[in-house]
C-alpha cells in the first residue's frame, strides 16, 4: 500500500524538476545574452 501510494507522485515530481531545469536554463541563457 505505501509503495503504491508513493510511486505515482514520482513521475510527476520528475517532470516538474525537468521543467524547472529547462526554465532555469532558459533564464540563464537569456540573462547571459543580455549581459553580452
Amino acid at each position: 500500500m505505501k509503495q503504491s501510494a508513493c510511486n505515482p507522485p514520482n513521475p510527476r515530481i520528475n517532470a516538474l524538476t525537468i521543467i524547472d531545469v529547462d526554465t532555469i536554463r532558459g533564464t540563464i541563457s537569456e540573462s547571459a545574452h543580455l549581459l553580452q
